[in-house]
């Protein structure tokens, strides 16, 4: 999950600037990323134990008893996300590690996260990014982006922006909304990579045609301000009002996107901004992950 940390610090080219979230919701949305690294890969999921509640979980029980790594991956999820069963910060760490310790990749990267923020366990940012690497050396996507977010800002290990590049490179390529987002902005802001505001489009634009509010809304921003490509103020127009309508759960992004729009529509026809308001409402997400 994750959410990646959203940090931009060079200017935009006109009146805005690429927007960057408060770290609160950086620390939430990185841990929703770690979270969902692997729900449901065993065959009885969180889905099915809290459908069934002290029946599957039963089961599942005696699976990762019997030392099934899917299955204790899966025990593990349940008491930490609260599924079909109290929330049980301890039990969850002691399962996970169990996993993680029989190779499972997304037991890894979930025990990451205990490490990181201290879930039945101290926190312990070095063996976050052990865990994290591990994960990511099975090829596990949000390991490869949490494990660049650590190398990034040097939780764990030393703070190597480059080596962060390469890690959110091989994550966005396999379609991850958050680490395509992460790498528009290093190309934008030149971190890690030397500035390249037309790759910083595209990773903004494939991140935006998945659904990230962030992305759209700084892709909206490109275009009002013409960076790395033609400015279009009903382009800009149109994924701003995406941006507004799926950002309510981040209330900057939803602000941000709202003066976009307050900023763009007056120089558009009533036509046209009834035309794009229809292809907003006819507008699906496309999943690029792999």
């Amino acid at each position: 999950m994750s959410p990646p940390f959203y940090f931009t610090t060079r200017p935009a080219l006109r009146t805005l600037r690429l927007f960057p979230l408060s770290l609160k919701t950086i620390k939430r949305v990185l841990s929703i990323v770690a979270l969902l690294s692997g729900l449901g890969v065993a065959s009885i999921s969180g889905a099915d134990v809290a459908g069934q509640s002290s029946e599957a979980l039963s089961v599942l029980m005696k699976r990762a008893e019997q030392g099934v790594p899917a299955a204790q991956f899966e025990l593990g999820q349940c008491y930490l996300t609260g599924t079909g069963t109290p929330r049980d910060p301890d039990r969850a760490f002691k399962w996970l590690r169990k996993a993680a310790q029989q190779k499972s990749a997304d037991a890894q990267c979930s025990l990451g996260l205990c490490y990181l923020i201290g879930i039945g366990v101290r926190p312990d940012p070095v063996e976050a990014a052990r865990w994290y690497q591990l994960a990511a050396l099975q090829g596990l996507v949000a390991a490869q982006f949490n494990l660049g977010l650590c190398y990034f800002y040097g939780k764990g290990v030393p703070l190597d922006q480059v080596k962060a590049v390469k890690l959110y490179t091989l994550a966005a390529t396999q379609g991850m909304a958050e680490a395509q987002f992460n790498l528009a902005d290093a190309y934008f802001n030149g971190a890690g990579v030397a500035v390249n505001d037309r790759e910083a489009v595209r990773w903004y634009g494939l991140a935006a045609q998945q659904g990230l509010a962030i992305a759209q809304l700084n892709l909206a921003l490109c275009y009002l301000n013409g960076t790395g490509l033609s400015s279009d103020i009903k382009e800009a127009y149109f994924w701003a009002h995406l941006a507004s309508d799926r950002g309510d759960n981040i209330l900057e992004v939803k602000i941000k996107a709202t003066e976009v729009l307050t900023m763009t529509s007056e120089h558009i026809s009533g036509p046209d901004l009834a035309a794009i308001h229809k292809r907003c409402r006819e507008w699906r997400p496309v999943s690029l992950t792999r």
